[in-house]
């Protein structure tokens, strides 16, 4: 059963005894969520233990991708400090 069924089967079940969530507090103190679906085929997690070279070459990829970042912007910071220390001499 999907989690819009199982929500409308508590409301209407609630609503046939004549209990409403304005006018009765407890009205969803019973409600659980049902658990989300399991997706097919693998996990990220199986996919990595599976091939630990991915995540290897993931991981470079990324930490270069962050230094790739933080040296165009200590670049940027520094034309713009030299920029603005040349106009004020």
């Amino acid at each position: 059963m999907h989690r819009n069924e199982a929500w409308i089967g508590y409301q209407t079940e609630r609503f046939a005894k004549g209990m409403h969530p304005d006018t009765h507090p407890n009205f969803w103190d019973d409600w659980i969520d049902p658990p989300f679906p399991k997706l097919p085929g693998p996990t990220l997690r199986d996919r990595i233990e599976d091939n630990p070279l991915i995540a290897l070459l993931g991981l470079v990829a990324g930490i270069t991708l962050v230094v790739v970042i933080f040296l165009r912007f200590i670049r940027r910071f520094i034309q713009g400090y030299q920029a603005s220390s040349a106009s004020n001499h």
